[in-house]
């Protein structure tokens, strides 16, 4: 989790695809120059001339800022990682090195990306519910396969999202699914998933309300005289509500 002064952080190499966008977005918050860094090599000339007082003296100042402008954002990258993986890159002395070689095993080659697309297709495809989820659960898990998806360019219009939704419910959502349709309210020519997922949270919190109620005592005896628990145990018994 980034804050104002600190880059989002990579504790582990699988949330790369997610963690790649936020820290791009970092990073061009902070400067508009900075990204630069991480597209184009650095002059290692720069380096050699920075390594001594006299020789930082006479760099350009062109050049100073190009080489502080490198070193901040190396910096940030490097803090950006965790220990760990900070430990498997290390031997990376520039930004743009570092970042191409964090690149390569995030997004690995074209053919494991095309694996890894194909089973979130899958997935995608194969979405359901899972006993004892409760809907929070299941739209937080929906949401995290949707941002995978984009990851990944595994394509999926707002109907897709919310026809699969709705199928992957359990059977007790069917009636309201079907209520849904029946009005219209299912129609996805301009919804969003998030609209959708609203009606059904709405949904979901009135049966909440509804299940905490507590019926208040019955005095029948009121308005209806000998109709207490007594006489109707002695009369036939009907069939309860």
């Amino acid at each position: 989790m980034g804050s104002n002064n600190r880059p989002p952080k990579l504790n582990h190499m699988n949330d790369y695809p997610s963690w790649k966008g936020r820290f791009h977005r970092y990073v061009q918050g902070q400067s508009s120059e900075l990204w630069t860094c991480f597209i184009n090599a650095c002059n290692p000339a720069l380096e050699v001339a920075a390594s001594t007082s006299a020789g930082f003296t006479n760099i350009p100042e062109n050049d100073k800022k190009a080489y502080d402008l490198e070193k901040k954002a190396y910096a940030i990258l490097t803090q950006a990682l965790h220990k760990g993986i900070y430990h498997q890159f290390s031997y990376y002395k520039t930004t743009k090195d570092l970042w191409d070689a964090l690149v390569a095993r995030g997004e690995g080659n074209a053919a494991s990306r095309k694996t890894r697309h194909d089973l979130l297709k899958k997935e995608f495809e194969s979405f359901r519910f899972l006993d004892n989820e409760t809907l929070n659960d299941m739209t937080s898990r929906f949401y995290h396969l949707i941002s995978e998806m984009y990851s990944y360019n595994v394509a999926a219009t707002h109907q897709e999202m919310i026809a699969r939704f709705a199928d992957a419910l359990p059977p007790k959502w069917s009636p309201f699914i079907e209520l849904l349709k029946h009005t219209g309210a299912m129609d996805t020519t301009n919804g969003t998933l998030y609209e959708f997922i609203q009606k059904l949270e709405h949904k979901n919190e009135e049966e909440i309300r509804k299940a905490k109620m507590i019926a208040p005592p019955q005095n029948t005896e009121m308005y209806l005289p000998g109709f207490g628990p007594s006489a109707s145990s002695c009369s036939i018994q009907q069939p309860k509500l």
